[in-house]
């Protein structure tokens, strides 16, 4: 039973892990300040991007300077392949990210 319990507890806490979205500031090649976002994997979408962006601009808004998505191409397989496991490929996990900047 304590095996269980652990194993939901640690269940939990991937899924809180993987269910937010990341940023960090970069600057631009002009010297702009832009916050780069990443909502990738499987219980994120583009929705959590642009709330996150809205989190950091607040009211005066935000550009999207670049969007890009990367559907990796794997396919989910229980094959006997030693590159695949029943989860697929590493690479089938779907990428997102969004720079942003901030109206003044």
């Amino acid at each position: 039973m304590k095996k269980y319990t652990m194993f939901i507890a640690f269940s939990f806490l991937l899924l809180n892990i993987q269910g937010c979205a990341t940023t960090e500031d970069v600057y631009g090649p002009s010297g702009e300040k832009l916050t780069l976002i990443d909502c990738s994997g499987e219980y994120l979408n583009w929705g959590h991007c642009q709330a996150e962006a809205g989190k950091i601009c607040g009211e005066k808004g935000y550009d999207v300077v670049q969007q890009d998505t990367d559907s990796g191409g794997g396919s989910a397989s229980i094959s006997g392949n030693s590159n695949t496991g029943i989860f697929g490929t590493a690479s089938s996990i779907v990428t997102r990210t969004m720079m942003v900047r901030c109206k003044d």
